[in-house]
């Protein structure tokens, strides 16, 4: 894994941490500027998002993704994720 993609790795974890994203099941892999989230999404407690509204949901997922993009040497973003109530 090249130097940037250690960087941008790591501000992928810094995002989903301030979007309240429980990460224990949800992996992260970067290669070549290339962001691919999968696994289950969770939301903390107290994270402000309902998950089980579709239109919510779709909103936070637009979010979300336009914010790991906007991390300098993203090149792409990929999302491979199920909906977890835990």
């Amino acid at each position: 894994m090249p130097n940037e993609d250690y960087a941008i790795h790591a501000r992928v974890h810094q995002l989903l941490q301030r979007h309240w994203i429980r990460s224990e099941r949800l992996a992260v892999t970067t290669a070549d500027g290339v962001v691919v989230l999968s696994g289950a999404l969770a939301v903390e407690p107290g994270g402000g998002v309902d998950l089980k509204d579709a239109t919510r949901c779709t909103r936070f997922l637009y979010r979300l993704r336009a914010d790991v993009a906007a991390i300098p040497g993203v090149q792409d973003v990929v999302l491979n994720l199920e909906y977890s109530e835990a």
